[in-house]
């Protein structure tokens, strides 16, 4: 018997489908595994968890809207051809509520020094989508975190044992909302 909290929500019509494109990095297999199961514990909160392939960690967004704009999306693939960076352990230690309205907040994990390496890529990444005239240089500032479950009471903060992994490479991500879907339109392996 399937989840109930764990199902995708049913297809929307054409003219309600949006894509959402920005970059990423994934949990490997074992943190994404984990980071569900500690979902799974916190379902009690209502909501409905994040599917363990969609889970990930948006670094810079690049473009939304009811279709994909192919101009930006080259531009952004260019700029990101251009990072150099190296794979960098990435570990949040601590799970909150974030965001939203009271009944409507995610429950995300987030990292302390642990968070670093995601904060060199993102800058780097940005530096080089504003070269590319695909985003604006100025920035909101940018949190890393992993978003576990959607629709959610309020949690007071915890910390948790850090939940970690290497990362390895970054994406470029269309998140095709309405279908509950993500599109990789680009990988990038970090060297080093």
């Amino acid at each position: 018997m399937s989840d109930l909290f764990e199902l995708d929500l049913p297809a929307r019509p054409e003219s309600a489908i949006r894509h959402k494109v920005f970059f990423a990095v994934r949990p490997d297999a074992d943190a994404a595994q984990q980071a569900h199961q500690l979902a799974r514990t916190r379902r009690g909160l209502g909501g409905w968890i994040t599917p363990p392939e969609r889970l990930h960690v948006s670094l810079t967004h690049v473009a939304s809207g009811p279709e994909i704009p192919s101009a930006v999306v080259a531009r952004a693939l260019d700029a990101a051809a251009t990072i150099a960076a190296r794979p960098f352990l990435l570990a949040f230690n601590r799970l909150a509520t974030w965001g939203g309205k009271p009944g409507d907040r995610c429950v995300v994990l987030w990292g302390d020094e642990g968070v670093a390496g995601a904060t060199g890529l993102q800058a780097a990444l940005h530096g080089a989508l504003t070269t590319a005239g695909v985003v604006r240089p100025a920035q909101a500032a940018f949190e890393p975190h992993l978003t576990l479950l959607r629709k959610q009471r309020d949690a007071p903060p915890e910390f948790i044992p850090p939940l970690r992994w290497w990362v390895r490479e970054f994406l470029l991500i269309d998140s095709v909302h309405g279908e509950g879907r993500h599109e990789v339109l680009g990988r990038w392996t970090l060297g080093g």
